[in-house]
């Protein structure tokens, strides 16, 4: 809510407080003045630092100018500040001082124009969006965010993000706009949209603001005693209006029904307003399911027809409560609560673009900042039902994290796994901590309790008694309490309740949400016992209400096994169930024919109990599965979830997921974090994990052996093919170890630390034989010389020190860098010595004969460097920079290659040369390693994906097969460096967006064209494609197509050429260039038989061309009256489709080049593709509108709905060749398709792409479809892919570890989830294999 800052010097303190004054008076109560005595700087306070934070908090400034003002440099500190951060500035004039120029732009008000300059500061602060009504003053001792309870009113001040709904209900409950006189106003919406916030923290703070016209009862949930609860609510309203009434008063007056309610309404409302009219009376009514989940259907009925009567013409009073949109359709016996409201106020969870708002808001109003891109990725993260209870709970986690530094950090989010993993981790340890206090199994029995189930609607909140918990029980509360996911009301004696903050945690956090569904029955007996107790209370005990027979039965079997759940209501309840039970029994006992009557009935009760218990057990069976099913869907959404930052993860989680639903109904597709996984891993990889940060790798010549070390202050060694460990670790560090290395005959292991030292060891007898110490601080790099006679040591002290390895002995100091000296590297004949520095510059040291000297510097990094290497030929050095850049330089010039490597985005850490020199290896900050071609620098397939953290060294093996990676995620990965294809095979190359992909007629060729300017032709076959790349446009290529008979390829883009190229020759060449466009093509096509080209063109024309001879046939007249996005040729040639950003579609006729009908219309958005059914009697068309439709040609009509299911706009559209399937591609990342006939979803959805994707194209069998994207890469997926479980396994090559399971799957006995594979770390060596 709005806060003001009024800036003035101190000189003017008088005219500030008279302003101060005026606007709490007109109701602005978020107002910051620095002599304010309520909310100035207190005593003792930092003058200047809250001057700042005020000012971050502030929405608006009010300044002062004066004479005083304008010398103030603190006045113009703070108007700067404002200025800068797009704060509105209101400024009032105080007298004839010249105005500040960084104020020049803004409309002044003179305050010496009296009530009429007051009013002109109203209606500045208005048109800036700032009003008093919203203006709430914030305690700065409270916390910004609630976390999972709602925002009540004390959080009015940073309740954001819903500005519209709080002004839909404010109209909704105004008499003026009211002409059906109806006054019983639902808020109605999804659990988790945010109802009860909206009505506590948005609506009531402004009605209670006005006094004059409403009076609102505190708000109050139904419970089981609605009525009780609703005496409760007015005995509040009596006494804050200063004429106190006891309860029982109360009671008592509404004994009368609806006509005592109304009574005492009138009484609230006296006196009447000024002008005689009669002020209303508001009965809030929070979460009113508890209605139908937890209220007895007579107290039911009761109450509302309680409300319902006492709403009228004449009547004071209105009604206002919250409803879960799923609870107002309900069966018929309880559907009261629907039958009872007027109007209802839809509301939906806040959406991405009102986030950030809900986010940064509130933070502001606490001097808090998020780190920059944070808000975005939390934004992005926040997804599904609870999202916004998730989110509130994280925020409040991160803000009491961060409340000490003022910023919030991607390493407290991460920290708390994200917004779906803080309420899951926080849930998760406190479970741990209580099972170490043995604890630990009553977790989830009393969290139970808390839960209450409808049906088959999700699960909602139970409120329990704190009385009626048992030590552990209490125990447990106590914990959740404290961690603020249960919540504890009233004080610590026999009216203390307790219930769950949110019903979040029933849904989110997956132990619990699986107990539930294995529990559905056993919560659904125990709901309709209490309703059935409350009923019969509610009745005055009235014996109609008793349980007898087969229900008496059943319930009394539950409370059998169950006897922790019973309430005191519900025991008491049963027992008198029980007698009158018995009573009628021995009545029976003493009449033969009433005895004969009652065991035929006993008779019938056996029966029915035994087919109860055959029901029950078909049900319990059927819940089982659901509750398999259940969790295979979390799982697959959690594969989901971790597709973006653990794909190994993602890829084992995804399996998961299809095991544990193995054999029920519907058996579950492959999620899409497993198909996105699968898409990303392309090299085999084998985890060795560390206890600590890994800081460096190396093999033994011969590759047999590993060697990695990190900051567990160890060398360990592992087999390089199996990743096995090998020995013990080798001790002796004092510090962290952050480099080793083998010497070239592979006899010694040498090991640099963070104090400076470096130790020898025998790597056949793992004894230490030597420590060398001359360095000041950390090693940071060693390398043995060709022939293992030197080793050369880099250090953070400046210096290279060069050792004499058989006598252990110091040869020379290379001194020259500037900086601390980072990388070290041999020549491959030994006799020059390449190293690299935080100055920024790579040095060349000859090293005899004679003294060592410098020979040449490398310049041209703009930061720090971090490594260097040679490349096996000795012609080139190899470096890698803190600027992002990885360099080639010529080592006899001293010049770098005419590219780099920048693709990681932010550090580069390593760099390595594979040993043939062919490739060229980086790792960096972003968590990857990547694979270039050592001579052009083009990107080799994807990135290695796995590490979690930045990868720090990257390492070949000696015969270059595979490759070992470093991160300080505790891990060393060794690879594999040939890729493995799954689902789908990645053509990288593009420097850009891939904008455009065809396949050749045969489908041994598929082109792309690219927004670097180029078109590329791939062979597709086995191994890695063969590519090559044509150029000549000037500008963005965005579309490359063959020619039916696959001897031409045409390229079209943003420089207004088309271009023709001969694809008999090799390699391809131009052949002409096609002119006449001016505004840029953005699609073309071949007649089918190919003497014709059609373009569609920027400049809303479509033209066409000969083949032949490259000669402009001319524009189509009439045609689109904006840009025309793509084009067809109809199969036998006599119909060209073109679209539209004018969002149609035109049918032409070829040879007479005029339209056939009017235009086809329905998209709602831009037109962006269109493409013919391979038989010519269908079209299909892709819109921003995020549908895909298809239209039948003959007819000119649309066929059957739009195609949906793509979250944002689709960008491109193709049929498969038999014609029955249509395939979409979208700005949502992902690949769709559909069955032509029935227009249902066919196949996976296809994700992998990290980005827009736009383009889409069937290969001639159908079995392929290539797309392309912003993520500058094509891909081909094989849509019969079925080979999850062996290429899932085999490129992860591991299991999950005991604590990912206990993370993903918590609750269920360990599996491998790769058959073939041990179990992972700390889990069951024995464990069973998963079933697929």
């Amino acid at each position: 809510m709005p806060q003001l800052f009024i800036s003035h010097s101190s000189r003017d303190r008088a005219v500030a407080q008279r302003v101060a004054d005026w606007l709490k008076s007109v109701g602005f109560e978020g107002l910051f003045l620095d002599v304010d005595p309520d909310a100035g700087i207190p005593a003792g306070q930092r003058w200047e630092a809250e001057l700042y934070t005020q000012l971050h908090r502030a929405d608006a400034v009010i300044y002062l100018a004066s004479a005083a003002s304008r010398e103030s440099h603190w006045c113009f500190a703070e108007l700067t500040h404002a200025r800068r951060a797009k704060r509105p500035v209101v400024p009032v004039r105080l007298d004839d001082a010249p105005r500040p120029g960084i104020l020049g732009d803004v409309q002044w008000v003179d305050l010496r124009d009296g009530e009429r300059a007051y009013g002109r500061i109203l209606e500045g602060l208005r048109l800036a969006g700032i009003t008093a009504e919203g203006s709430f003053a914030r305690d700065p001792v409270r916390p910004p965010y609630p976390g999972l309870e709602p925002f009540s009113a004390e959080d009015a001040a940073v309740f954001f993000g819903r500005d519209r709904d709080i002004e839909r209900l404010l109209e909704a409950l105004d008499p003026v706009m009211r002409y059906d006189g109806g006054r019983f106003v639902a808020v109605v919406g999804p659990s988790g949209s945010g109802k009860s916030s909206l009505l506590r923290a948005g609506v009531l703070p402004r009605l209670l603001r006005r006094p004059h016209r409403w009076v609102v009862l505190p708000p109050f949930r139904p419970g089981r005693q609605p009525t009780a609860n609703l005496v409760a609510a007015l005995e509040r309203a009596f006494a804050d209006q200063g004429h106190p009434q006891t309860y029982d008063e109360l009671r008592r007056a509404l004994a009368d029904g609806s006509a005592g309610l109304v009574r005492l309404a009138a009484r609230l409302a006296h006196p009447p307003r000024a002008d005689g009219e009669s002020r209303m009376v508001l009965v809030v009514v929070d979460q009113a399911e508890e209605l139908v989940g937890l209220t007895g259907i007579a107290e039911q009925r009761s109450f509302l027809r309680l409300l319902r009567a006492g709403l009228g013409p004449d009547s004071p009073l209105w009604v206002l409560a919250t409803v879960r949109s799923e609870f107002l359709t309900t069966s018929p016996e309880r559907a009261g609560l629907a039958d009872a409201v007027d109007d209802c106020v839809l509301i939906q969870p806040i959406g991405p673009d009102r986030l950030p708002e809900v986010i940064e808001r509130p933070a502001q109003q606490a001097a808090l900042t998020f780190e920059a891109g944070l808000v975005t990725r939390m934004v992005n993260e926040t997804a599904g039902g609870d999202a916004l209870p998730l989110l509130a709970y994280t925020l409040r986690e991160l803000y009491l994290r961060a409340a000490g530094t003022g910023t919030v950090t991607r390493d407290h989010y991460e920290q708390l796994d994200g917004v779906v993993g803080a309420l899951r981790g926080r849930a998760d340890r406190i479970r741990a901590e209580l099972q170490g206090r043995g604890v630990g199994g009553a977790v989830l029995p009393t969290l139970l309790k808390f839960a209450a189930v409808e049906g088959d609607r999700p699960p909602t909140g139970r409120r329990i008694a704190y009385a009626e918990l048992g030590a552990d029980e209490r125990r447990v509360a106590d914990a959740f309490v404290e961690a603020r996911l249960l919540v504890r009301t009233g004080d610590a004696g026999t009216g203390t309740t307790v219930e769950v903050a949110h019903e979040a945690l029933l849904r989110q956090w997956d132990p619990l949400r699986d107990r539930i569904e294995e529990s559905r029955n056993l919560l659904r007996l125990r709901s309709d016992l209490e309703r059935l107790a409350a009923d019969w209370e509610r009745g005055e005990q009235d014996r109609a209400y008793l349980l007898r027979g087969a229900r008496l039965q059943a319930f009394e079997d539950w409370a059998g096994r169950h006897p922790g759940e019973l309430g005191p209501a519900e025991r008491q309840f049963l027992a008198a169930s029980r007698a009158q039970a018995r009573s009628e029994l021995d009545a029976a006992r003493r009449s033969n024919r009433r005895l004969r009557a009652l065991a035929a009935g006993l008779s019938l009760l056996l029966v029915l109990t035994v087919l109860a218990t055959g029901l029950a057990y078909v049900s319990n069976a059927r819940a089982q599965s659901r509750a398999r099913l259940a969790l295979a869907g979390r799982l697959g959404a959690e594969s989901d979830r971790l597709a973006g930052s653990r794909p190994d993860v993602a890829v084992l989680v995804g399996l998961q997921s299809l095991s544990v639903a193995h054999g029920d109904h519907p058996q579950p597709h492959p999620p899409s974090g497993l198909i996105t996984g699968l898409s990303r891993i392309t090299h085999p990889s084998t985890l060795l994990a560390h206890p600590d940060q890994v800081q460096s790798a190396a093999f033994s010549p011969d590759g047999r052996l590993l060697a990695t070390c990190g900051w567990d202050r160890t060398v360990r060694l592992w087999n390089a093919r199996t990743g096995a460990p090998v020995g013990k670790p080798l001790t002796g560090h004092q510090a962290a170890v952050t480099e080793v290395e083998f010497d070239p005959a592979g006899r010694l292991l040498a090991a640099g630390a963070m104090d400076g030292t470096v130790r020898l060891w025998d790597a056949v007898t793992r004894r230490q034989t030597a420590v060398l110490r001359g360095h000041t601080e950390m090693v940071h790099d060693l390398a043995f010389d060709p022939v293992g006679r030197t080793l050369a040591t880099a250090s953070l002290d400046g210096t290279v020190r060069l050792w004499d390895v058989r006598r252990s002995r110091l040869r020379t100091v290379l001194k020259g860098h500037q900086d601390a000296v980072t990388g070290v590297a041999f020549s491959p004949n030994g006799r020059r010595l390449a190293t690299s520095s935080w100055d920024m510059t790579a040095r060349l040291w000859s090293l005899g004969p004679g003294a060592p000297r410098e020979v040449r510097t490398f310049k041209g990094h703009r930061d720090w460097l971090r490594r260097v290497v040679y490349s096996p030929d000795g012609r080139s050095i190899a470096t890698a920079g803190a600027d992002g850049t990885a360099r080639v330089w010529d080592v006899a010039t001293g010049r770098p290659r005419d590219w780099n490597v920048d693709a990681h985005g932010r550090d580069i850490w390593s760099v390595a040369f594979s040993p043939d020199g062919r490739l060229l290896a980086t790792a960096g900050d972003d968590g990857t390693a990547r694979l270039y071609d050592a001579r052009t620098g083009e990107q080799q397939g994807l990135p290695l994906v796995g590490h979690t953290n930045l990868v720090n060294q990257v390492v070949f093996s000696p015969d270059g097969k595979r490759l070992v990676t470093t991160s300080w995620d505790r891990t060393a990965r060794l690879w594999q460096v040939a890729r493995t294809h799954s689902v789908s095979r990645s053509l990288v190359g593009h420097e850009g967006d891939v904008n455009g992909v065809d396949f050749a007629p045969d489908g041994r060729l598929l082109a792309t064209a690219g927004q670097d300017g180029t078109a590329r032709l791939w062979r597709l076959g086995p191994g890695t494609p063969a590519t090559r790349v044509l150029r000549g446009h000037d500008g963005a290529v965005y579309r490359a197509v063959f020619s039916p008979d696959g001897s031409l390829l045409a390229t079209a883009g943003e420089a207004d050429a088309v271009r023709l190229w001969n694809l008999r020759t090799d390699p391809p060449r131009p052949l002409r260039t096609l002119t006449g466009s001016h505004g840029g093509v953005q699609d073309v096509a071949f007649s089918p038989d190919g003497t014709l080209l059609a373009a569609a063109d920027g400049d809303a024309e479509v033209r066409l061309w000969s083949v032949d001879d490259g000669r402009a046939l001319g524009a189509l007249p009439d045609g689109h009256g904006e840009s025309v996005n793509g084009v067809a040729f109809s199969p036998d040639g006599r119909l060209l489709a073109t679209v539209s950003d004018d969002q149609t579609v035109l049918l032409w006729d070829v040879d007479r080049r005029g339209h056939v009908g009017k235009p086809l219309k329905g998209h709602t958005n831009a037109v962006q593709e269109v493409a013919f059914s391979p038989d010519g009697r269908l079209l299909a068309t892709a819109s921003l509108d995020h549908t895909v439709r298809v239209w039948d040609v003959a007819t000119r009509r649309q066929r059957g709905a739009p195609l949906t299911g793509f979250t944002a706009g689709v960008e491109d559209v193709a049929f498969s060749p038999d014609g029955r399937l249509v395939a979409g591609a979208g700005d949502d990342g992902t690949v769709r398709t559909w069955q032509v006939r029935t227009g249902r979803p066919a196949g996976l959805v296809l994700t992998g792409h990290r980005g827009e994707v736009y383009a889409v194209a069937f290969g001639p069998g159908g079995r392929s479809i290539a797309s392309a994207g912003a993520d500058d890469t094509a891909r081909v997926w094989d849509r019969g892919f079925t080979s999850w479980v062996e290429y899932g396994c085999r490129l992860v090559d591991r299991n999950l570890t005991a604590a990912e399971w206990q993370q993903y799957v918590p609750g269920r006995r360990y599996e491998r989830t790769c058959p073939n594979l041990p179990s992972g770390a700390g889990a069951p060596a024995d464990a069973p294999a998963a079933r697929y």
